[in-house]
């Protein structure tokens, strides 16, 4: 395959962080750490194949069904795990929030495509579950970091009714993608595409940048300072293409790695913004 050297450069992410083993290691100790105390229900099964599994964490103390984030995990479709970012959901079950940390099949063994078709049926699957899981349905959010701040856009895109018509437009009442992609063909000729196998009607069949999101839902773009111009112009030209739902977010300082752990800040910028999306408190 050919390697577009320039793009290589854009969008190799560990490439552009010499240390982002570092961030593994420190995550998974504090997911471990996390996991050990907190209110969860681990590796609930919405599909068949082991993979197709999610953990939900439960805020302490809840008086009524609280809201639900969903976050999907990055490494390009092809790596990493849900256990590796159960930290996340600390800070955020802390202010009231139910967390679903949402597992998927890899790809080359299965497909972009599929990979979508998966946390679809996730979603669903929360969805129509809320009850026995004591979440509240009508405050369902979807997150995401690179790889799935991609299928996070995918989910807000994806039209419920015509996948279930027990399913409402509205089903996702916010997004928030983190360092997400968007318009998949720039990945072709980079190293990461070995795996991947896309070609130019497969990069455009799961590009958000050409649908059209259902509903009228807000979502929140973060990127982090310090990403490569690749990673901010994907954000660029996503809000410019889906308009005023979109709320674009630069994290100063931060690497492609880094930016998601704002999300496990309460004291950050970006939990802040999280928090006002999701909780309503308009004064986080």
């Amino acid at each position: 395959m050919v390697i577009d050297e320039q793009r290589e450069r854009l969008y190799n992410a560990r490439a552009a962080v010499a240390d982002h083993g570092d961030f593994f290691a420190r995550w998974k100790l504090r997911s471990t750490d996390f996991r050990d105390s907190a209110r969860a229900r681990l590796s609930l099964p919405y599909g068949p194949s082991a993979r197709q599994s999610l953990d939900l964490f439960m805020p302490d103390n809840a008086t009524s069904p609280p809201p639900l984030v969903m976050f999907i995990h990055g490494g390009y479709w092809q790596g990493l795990d849900k256990f590796l970012f159960s930290y996340l959901a600390e800070a955020l079950t802390a202010a009231g929030a139910a967390v679903a940390m949402v597992g998927y099949d890899l790809c080359p063994a299965v497909s972009i495509g599929d990979i979508a078709g998966q946390i679809r049926a996730a979603t669903a699957w929360l969805w129509s579950r809320a009850g026995d899981l004591a979440f509240d349905r009508d405050r369902l959010f979807v997150s995401g970091h690179s790889a799935g701040g991609h299928l996070t856009a995918m989910m807000m895109a994806s039209d419920w009714p015509a996948i279930d018509p027990a399913l409402p437009t509205g089903l996702i009442r916010g997004g928030v993608s983190i360092s997400g992609l968007f318009d998949l063909a720039p990945l072709i000729e980079t190293s990461m595409n070995r795996n991947l196998g896309l070609d130019a009607a497969s990069a455009r069949a799961n590009s958000p940048l050409f649908m059209t999101p259902i509903g009228d839902a807000p979502l929140l773009l973060v990127v982090g300072g310090d990403e490569s111009a690749g990673f901010r112009d994907q954000s660029d030209r996503l809000a410019d293409a889906w308009g005023s739902r979109c709320r674009r977010f630069d994290s100063p300082g931060r690497n492609h790695f880094s930016v998601v752990e704002d999300m496990a800040d309460p004291d950050s910028a970006l939990f802040a913004a999280m928090k006002a999306m999701i909780l309503g408190n308009r004064e986080a």
